[in-house]
């Protein structure tokens, strides 16, 4: 009987975020569209402080939406200092605020996820395994018993790939 061979990734390996043109363009723009007018505004002379200081107030929230993103696109793109590493201790995963390590030890198992056509590749440590599932019902917020690496951040990683590499390591 043929016996099929598991692709795996050789270890260890290190996998930067990946961003295609329109997010950056996308980003860019955002950037662009919140800093404009905001610049009009403070320059034209017949606008009072009172009424500057209220549409800044009022345009803080997307001022802070749009510099997490560029945070986020020049720590990862330009810098590479986001990155998913598989080595021989475990999983490192380098997030912008955030830096996890998962050994081999602690993790339970490891899925693809897809959810409204946003697909990642979903880790549960062991620690999370116990947790009661009950909170799920009123959304993930409330029960984050995971951890996922995106997809369309990480392009180069192959899902299939990954998980058979989790899966020879898992003891």
């Amino acid at each position: 009987m043929y016996k099929q061979k598991l692709e795996i990734y050789h270890i260890p390996i290190r996998f930067y975020a990946e961003y295609n043109f329109v997010l950056v363009a996308s980003a860019i723009f955002l950037s662009l569209s919140v800093i404009a007018p905001n610049f009009l505004i403070f320059s034209h002379p017949n606008v009072n402080i009172h009424e500057k200081i209220a549409i800044s107030t009022m345009m803080l929230p997307l001022y802070l939406y749009a510099l997490y993103i560029d945070a986020d696109l020049i720590h990862s793109f330009v810098l590479k200092k986001q990155y998913v590493e598989i080595n021989f201790d475990g999983i490192i995963i380098k997030k912008l605020f955030k830096d996890l390590v998962i050994r081999w030890d602690d993790i339970f198992g490891a899925e693809t996820y897809s959810f409204r056509n946003f697909e990642s590749i979903r880790l549960t440590r062991m620690k999370d395994a116990a947790v009661d599932p009950f909170p799920s019902i009123f959304g993930g917020a409330f029960a984050k018993i995971h951890v996922d690496i995106p997809s369309r951040k990480y392009r180069n990683i192959d899902s299939r790939k990954f998980i058979n590499t989790i899966g020879k390591h898992l003891k």
